[in-house]
């Protein structure tokens, strides 16, 4: 059960995953950057720059924007997942 789990267990599911996905939540980034693992970041396109100055080098970090300067779709949000997704696999 994943509920309640400890953040060894955690750690070590970001670990093997092959992708994460985030919205740019601290401690998953940071796992991700500790063990070189993929992962997609969900973020407004204005926090990019902020954001990248804290990504960690040793992943395979993608950026997918859920606004420009208005909401994107999330059809698209998904659209983009997708195509995102599939280069690491």
């Amino acid at each position: 059960m994943i509920e309640n789990s400890n953040l060894y267990f955690f750690e070590r599911l970001i670990r093997h995953s092959l992708c994460s996905v985030s919205c740019h939540s601290g401690f998953l980034v940071q796992i991700a950057g500790s063990n070189g693992t993929n992962l997609v970041d969900i973020i407004n396109r204005k926090d990019q720059k902020w954001y990248s100055c804290w990504r960690p080098k040793n992943t395979k970090h993608k950026f997918i924007y859920k606004s420009n300067k208005h909401k994107v779709p999330i059809d698209s949000i998904f659209k983009n997942l997708t195509h995102a997704l599939k280069l690491y696999l």
